[in-house]
């Protein structure tokens, strides 16, 4: 009797141990597709703000009031987004 009760307890514990290991390797692969999705944002974001910048040589719209707002909130955005990622997009090690 006390062999059955151990036998089904650490088939359900074996059970419950794959199940969230299965769990865990899914949550994996979407955090690093997550993480692919980001830089890539990273680098559209960033290579649009440099273009931005390149056509803009006077300066005229990055000195206007309501097309400079979009500049200055690119320029955040990819500030942050390299803080985060670091330059080339690879995380910082601390």
């Amino acid at each position: 009797m006390e062999w059955g009760i151990l036998i089904i307890v650490i088939l359900i514990l074996s059970f419950t141990t794959i199940n969230l290991l299965n769990k865990n390797e899914k949550l994996d692969d979407y955090n690093e597709e997550l993480r692919k999705t980001v830089i890539d944002l990273y680098d559209a974001i960033d290579t649009a703000y440099n273009r931005m910048k390149d056509i803009d040589t006077l300066g005229s719209f990055e000195a206007d009031d309501e097309s400079g707002y979009v500049f200055k909130e690119l320029k955040t955005i990819v500030d942050d987004l390299k803080e985060e990622f670091g330059e080339y997009g690879e995380e910082e090690t601390e």
